[in-house]
């Protein structure tokens, strides 16, 4: 799936934007900005993986193992004062609230100023003022520890932690400077977002692929705690057989090194696994219900797990809790496997889980109410940009079964594959003409794995699996990641 670059009007000194602004000026600003603070977020993670890893070579003696919880403890008023308390300003300060809003105000001024739809500004709106604060160690080191706060025999508050926790912390904070420097990759994608819809060079350098699967891993793992993953990269197939635990795999050769926008990659491929592992907490969120006996849908508790953040939360703590308390954990494991093969001429990345899946029903009405925007904004259906973009995908049998549907042939959806009912909810605003529909996708996971892998001349692909789960296929030409064959001694 490929998107059209924003266009402008054209005079003699270039494209503008209508109303006398050059493209180079009017983007300069944002990409000025954005490099400041990708750098200024680079340059306090720096200082915050040395206050990190100071404070915790302090606070790791003073664990006592405990034999009959078999986890190492302390006092949580202790653990809190010594540690979290300390890396919390300088935690918080990473983030620059100044730069953050001098990107949204440039961001608006593309959106009011431009000639063609604002979406592609509206979704990096929402990855500078969501996606960042969701990256930020505070999730992945700070409030995951409150998942291990609980209460010994004596009814006094400790923190509990089981030894691969206790190694997760010790290499995450060993590698604090790389995981938090993840949040400059972000603005990096912002940036770079712009600059390849303007038709600029994206700056590509090479990374191994391991890394940057590895870092997101960890970032999954300590933002979903309750969850309780183990994380295992290239496990024999013996270990990849036993499912005993919710697991994150990466299977990737730890010498495959791509050049490309590791931002690029990073985003779409971190928001896929973010949805994979959402997926998972729902499908637990409905198991542990089932066995604390509240399988009424219509129950006024079922209605406030579903609205109260709170109560999800404990819920879902259960889990965590079997584990914590030495209980056995009465729910079926489930895994998300993040791989990387290469065939004759592409890079495959495939993202597999074992959560809910994806919804036809949901997918579908989302298609339905985008048709109904389209028609809003055009007089038909036919005559719209949604409409056309569906025929540039490729979907131009489903496009006209849609477009008799719509017309009051009732027997026409029986007709619309499933590929093309997952496929066609991909589409946002990129080229529509002027309508807005923030839920047309399953997030920005969708949008932005559709949108690199059209630059790249690649493909993403997303079904269901027979057994349950969502499967994810992003294709990439080995030429489009600079990917030399001779260069890598596979493991496949």
């Amino acid at each position: 799936m490929s998107f059209e670059p924003i266009t402008f009007g054209q005079n003699q000194d270039g494209p503008f934007d209508g109303i006398g602004r050059t493209s180079e000026q009017m983007i300069s600003p944002y990409t000025s900005i954005a490099t400041e603070f990708s750098a200024d977020i680079r340059a306090k993670s720096k200082e915050f993986a040395e206050v990190v890893k100071q404070k915790w070579s302090e606070v790791k003696p003073l664990f006592k193992y405990n034999p009959n919880t078999e986890m190492f403890e302390m006092p949580w008023d202790k653990f809190d004062t010594d540690f979290r308390k300390i890396i919390y300003e300088p935690m918080r300060t990473i983030i620059s609230n100044d730069y953050r809003r001098k990107m949204m105000k440039e961001l608006k001024v593309l959106r009011v100023e431009r000639t063609t739809v604002p979406e592609t500004f509206q979704v990096l709106e929402d990855i500078i003022d969501h996606d960042i604060m969701h990256l930020s160690p505070r999730y992945w080191l700070q409030d995951c520890m409150y998942h291990f706060k609980v209460r010994n025999d004596n009814n006094e508050r400790v923190i509990r932690l089981p030894k691969d926790w206790m190694d997760f912390y010790e290499e995450a904070i060993n590698d604090a400077e790389k995981l938090t420097n993840v949040l400059a990759l972000v603005v990096d994608y912002s940036k770079q977002v712009i600059e390849n819809l303007e038709g600029q060079k994206v700056e590509e350098k090479p990374f191994k692929l391991v890394d940057t699967f590895t870092n997101m891993a960890r970032i999954i793992k300590g933002r979903f705690t309750w969850l309780d993953f183990d994380l295992l990269v290239n496990p024999t197939p013996k270990e990849l057989e036993e499912l005993h635990r919710n697991r994150i795999v990466l299977i990737v050769d730890p010498e495959l090194e791509l050049k490309a926008s590791e931002s690029f990659i990073f985003a779409d491929i971190y928001n896929l696994v973010k949805n994979s592992a959402k997926a998972i907490e729902e499908k637990t969120s409905k198991e542990i219900k089932k066995i604390n006996g509240n399988t009424d849908l219509n129950s006024a508790m079922d209605q406030i797990f579903e609205t109260n953040e709170s109560v999800k939360r404990v819920e879902l703590d259960d889990e965590l809790d079997y584990r914590l308390q030495g209980r056995e954990i009465p729910i079926k494991p489930n895994q998300i496997v993040i791989s990387a093969s290469l065939s004759e001429d592409s890079i495959v990345l495939t993202i597999d889980d074992t959560g809910v899946g994806l919804s036809l029903d949901g997918a579908m009405s989302k298609i339905i109410q985008a048709m109904n925007i389209a028609t809003q904004v055009s007089p038909d259906l036919e005559t719209s940009s949604w409409f056309n973009a569906i025929l540039a995908l490729g979907f131009s049998r489903e496009a006209e079964l849609l477009l008799a549907w719509s017309k009051g042939d009732h027997k026409a959806y029986r007709f619309l594959t499933i590929g093309a009912i997952l496929g066609m909810q991909h589409i946002r605003g990129y080229q529509a003409d002027d309508w807005r529909l923030r839920s047309i996708t399953g997030g920005l996971g969708l949008l932005s794995a559709n949108y690199l892998a059209g630059e790249l001349g690649g493909k993403l692909l997303a079904t269901n699996k027979f057994n349950g789960g969502a499967f994810f296929t992003l294709s990439l030409p080995k030429a489009s990641v600079e990917l030399i064959d001779e260069s890598i001694d596979s493991i496949w």
